[in-house]
C-alpha cells in the first residue's frame, strides 16, 4: 500500500490518538444528552444492561474503537483504498461520536462488528470454486444476529447477490447458506415459543417480520442531516470512476460490493424506517469507506470543502440534539 503525504488529514499515530481522545471527551461530556436521546427497545439484553447506563456507554465507545480497527484491517487487507489513510476512520468516528443516540447502543456496535466480519469472509470467497464453508459461516452469523434485531435476516438475498458479483455463487453455496440460517433459528424460535405460543400462528409471525415503516417528517432535523450527508456522499463518489482506473480488478470488485451493500441499506431504510438506529452504524461504516475514497486520493479545494461541510453538518446536528 502506497504512502500519500499530500492528504487532507494526516495519517500519523499522534493524530489518530488525538482524534480518539477528543472522541472520548465528547462521549463523556455528552452522557446526559445522549441518555435523553436514547431509544429503548425493551430487549432481553437491555434489561440486563440498559442503554442509558454509564457502563453501556463505555462499552459502546470501546466497541467503536474496535470497529475502527476492523475498518483499517479491511482497507489494508483488501486494498479498498490504495493509499494509507486515516480519513475513513476519522469519518466513522465523527459520525458515531456526534450522533448521541448511539452512545449506549452496544448491540448495534456488536452487530456492526459481526457484519464487518461477514464482509471479510465474503471477500475471502472471491472466485472461490467451493465457497460452501464461507456461505454456511456467514448465514450462521447472520441468523444468530436476529437475537439483536430480527431484520438482519433480510440481508440474506443481498449476500447471495454479492456471491454472484464475486463469481462464487452456486447451488451448493445457496444450500449451505440456507442450512446456516436454519441451524440457529430453530433454537431461537423454539426458545421464543416457550415464552409465547402465538408463534404457532403463521399470520402473527409474518405480521411481525413483514412490518413496514416509512420515513415521516416528524423528525425533520434528522432528515435534513441525512440529506446533507447523502449530498456530500454523491459529490465524493462521483469522482470515483476516474480514480479507480489505477486500481487492480479485485479491489474494484470489492468497491462495487460495498456500493451494492450501501444502496441496499438506503432502500431498506425507506421500507423499514423503524429499524434505522440498529442499522445506522454499519451504514456509517460503508459511508466512511466510500465517502473517503476520493478524499484520500485527491487533495483538492473541492474535496476539502466537502470534508469541512461534513464536519459542520455532524457537529451542527449534535448541537440540535443537545438543544432539543
Amino acid at each position: 500500500m502506497k504512502e500519500n503525504k499530500s492528504q487532507i488529514v494526516p495519517n500519523t499515530t499522534l493524530f489518530s490518538l488525538l482524534i480518539y481522545l477528543l472522541s472520548f471527551g465528547v462521549w463523556v461530556f455528552s452522557y446526559s444528552f445522549s441518555t435523553k436521546n436514547n431509544v429503548t427497545t425493551n430487549s432481553f439484553f437491555e434489561k440486563i444492561l440498559p442503554f442509558s447506563s454509564y457502563f453501556a456507554h463505555l462499552i459502546t465507545f470501546g466497541l467503536m474503537l474496535l470497529n475502527s480497527v476492523m475498518l483499517t484491517r479491511i482497507i489494508e487487507k483488501y486494498g479498498i483504498i490504495r493509499v494509507k489513510t486515516f480519513m475513513p476512520n476519522l469519518v466513522y468516528v465523527v459520525l458515531v461520536t456526534f450522533y448521541f443516540p448511539f452512545h449506549g447502543n452496544y448491540l448495534a456496535q456488536i452487530s456492526t462488528f459481526l457484519i464487518m466480519s461477514i464482509l471479510m469472509i465474503i471477500f475471502d470467497a472471491y472466485k472461490l470454486k467451493d465457497a460452501t464453508e464461507n456461505s454456511f459461516l456467514i448465514s450462521l452469523i447472520l441468523s444468530s444476529m436476529v437475537i439483536f434485531e430480527r431484520n438482519w435476516i433480510f440481508l440474506l438475498p443481498l449476500i447471495w447477490a454479492i456471491y454472484k458479483v464475486l463469481k462464487s455463487l452456486s447451488l451448493k453455496v445457496i444450500l449451505a447458506s440456507l442450512l446456516g440460517v436454519i441451524t440457529p433459528l430453530i433454537t431461537i424460535y423454539g426458545y421464543n415459543f416457550l415464552l409465547d405460543d402465538r408463534l404457532l400462528n403463521l399470520s402473527f409471525v409474518a405480521g411481525n417480520i413483514l412490518t413496514f415503516s416509512f420515513p415521516n417528517f416528524s423528525n425533520l432535523p434528522f432528515l435534513i442531516y441525512m440529506g446533507i450527508l447523502m449530498l456530500l456522499f454523491i459529490f465524493s463518489v462521483l469522482q470515483m470512476p476516474l480514480l479507480v482506473k489505477q486500481d487492480a480488478l479485485k479491489p474494484r470488485e470489492y468497491q462495487f460490493v460495498l456500493k451494492l451493500f450501501f444502496a441496499f441499506l438506503v432502500l431498506f431504510f425507506f421500507v423499514k424506517n423503524s429499524t434505522i438506529l440498529n442499522f445506522l452504524p454499519i451504514f456509517f461504516i460503508l459511508y466512511s469507506l466510500l465517502f473517503s475514497y476520493s478524499l484520500s486520493l485527491k487533495n483538492s479545494w473541492f474535496n476539502k470543502g466537502i470534508f469541512y461541510l461534513f464536519l459542520i453538518n455532524s457537529i451542527g446536528f449534535s448541537y440540535l440534539l443537545i438543544s432539543q
